[in-house]
C-alpha cells in the first residue's frame, strides 16, 4: 500500500462516533423530571387537583412562593418559629419500598438521614423520617403516587428542634390525599368518632357532619 498507513479499527470506530454525534461520556443518561401539575392556594388551604391532595396549614403558618426547583408544587411559611414547609414530587427511585425513599429524598436533597420508619398513614405506607444539614432539622414523609413520590417536609433551625418540633409534625399531618374511590374505614379502637375520622382524612373536624349525613 505505499507509503499510506493503515487506521486501526478502534481509532475509525471512534472517529466515527464522535462525527456522528453517538460518542458516550461515561455517564448515564440523566432523567428529565417533568414539571408537577400546578395547584393553588385558598386561605390556609393548597389544593391540587390532579393529584388529588390537599394540604391544610394551621394557624400562624402563611403561604410563600413554590422555591424554582423540578417538582416543586407548594411552601408555607411559620414567620414566629423560622420554620418552612414544602411539598414536591419526585422521579420514583430505583429501589422499593419505604426505606429506599427515604434514602433517594435525602440523596435528592442533600440532607443526613437521622432517624426514620415506615408508617401507615391515611391508609398508605409511607416514610417518617428526620435529617439534617446545614444547622437545620427537617421532618418528612414520602409517599408512593402513581405519578412519582410525593414528599413533604418542614424543617427549622436545629437549636429550636424541641419548641419547634410539634409545630412541624402538624403541619405534615395537614396533607391529605383523597381516596380515588369510596372509603372503607375499620374502626380499631374505642374514640373513633365520626369528627376524628373526619379529621384524619380531610384535615377538618367539621366534616364529620358531611360523614354522618
Amino acid at each position: 500500500m505505499g507509503n499510506r498507513k493503515l487506521i486501526p479499527a478502534a481509532i475509525c470506530l471512534a472517529l466515527f462516533l464522535a462525527l456522528t454525534g453517538c460518542a458516550t461520556t461515561g455517564k448515564g443518561p440523566e432523567a428529565v423530571q417533568e414539571p408537577a401539575p400546578a395547584g393553588q392556594v385558598a386561605g390556609n388551604t393548597y389544593q391540587n387537583q390532579a393529584l388529588g391532595l390537599s394540604w391544610l396549614a394551621p394557624p400562624g403558618w402563611r403561604s410563600q412562593a413554590a422555591p424554582s426547583e423540578p417538582g416543586s408544587m407548594a411552601c408555607w411559611e411559620h414567620p414566629g418559629l423560622g420554620l418552612v414547609g414544602q411539598l414536591w414530587l419526585m422521579p420514583r427511585s430505583t429501589g422499593d419500598g419505604p426505606p429506599a425513599w427515604g434514602l433517594h429524598l435525602a440523596q435528592t436533597r442533600g440532607w443526613q438521614p437521622r432517624e426514620g420508619r415506615a408508617i401507615a398513614w391515611q391508609g398508605r405506607t409511607c416514610w417518617d423520617g428526620e435529617y439534617h444539614a446545614g444547622g437545620k432539622v427537617f421532618r418528612a414523609r414520602v409517599l408512593d403516587l402513581p405519578s412519582g413520590l410525593l414528599a413533604v417536609a418542614a424543617g427549622g433551625d436545629e437549636a429550636r428542634q424541641k419548641e419547634t418540633r410539634p409545630m412541624a409534625v402538624e403541619l405534615l399531618e395537614g396533607l391529605r390525599i383523597w381516596p380515588a374511590a369510596d372509603l372503607l374505614h375499620t374502626v380499631k379502637r374505642g374514640g373513633e368518632s365520626l369528627d376524628l375520622v373526619a379529621l384524619w382524612y380531610t384535615g377538618r373536624v367539621s366534616n364529620g357532619k358531611i360523614l354522618k349525613d
